[in-house]
């Protein structure tokens, strides 16, 4: 986040937060509380621990499919099926979420649709499952500039010196 990126959410206020009377005051420290406040909207995660990957699959009933999948060599998802047996036998395996690639990975265990076939190793419901694990309810800062994202009343107070 760059000080004018966030001066302009904070001006704007696109999602009508209540930015202007904070803004007004000069209550750096209560607009950075805004902008941390749980419950914005969702967001990818940066680290999604292997129990909740297995407690996720484990409960809809998706973990056998990958791991016999991922016994398959010459199957069409071997290597997508390895690769998730890799994170889910390793105790201190983590999924980012927030990479592109990693969700390509995960949306390629689904059956997909008639346009976009996919390897179809999981279940919709399965696959669904999967996907909310990794995804939770983030801060607006979150939702604007990623999982972990947090304001300080120092990061309000060089947006306010942007134009100035």
């Amino acid at each position: 986040m760059t000080p004018a990126e966030l001066r302009a959410e904070i001006v704007n206020d696109p999602e009508s937060i209540g930015y202007a009377a904070p803004w007004a005051a000069g209550a750096d420290t209560d607009l950075a509380a805004l902008l941390n406040a749980p419950g914005a909207g969702p967001v990818n995660r940066r680290e999604v621990p292997r129990g909740e990957l297995l407690e996720a699959l484990a409960g809809a009933g998706g973990l056998g499919p990958i791991y016999a999948a991922a016994a398959d060599p010459l199957g069409a998802a071997f290597n997508v099926c390895k690769a998730a047996t890799l994170v889910l036998d390793d105790p201190a395996g983590t999924v980012d979420y927030t990479r592109p690639g990693t969700r390509a990975l995960v949306a390629a265990l689904g059956p997909g649709t008639v346009e976009q076939p996919m390897l179809g190793v999981l279940t919709a419901p399965q696959l669904a499952a999967l996907q909310a694990v990794c995804v939770k309810q983030g801060s607006r800062a979150e939702v604007l500039w990623g999982d972990g994202a947090a304001v300080t009343a120092s990061d309000v107070a060089e947006a306010r010196k942007v134009g100035d």
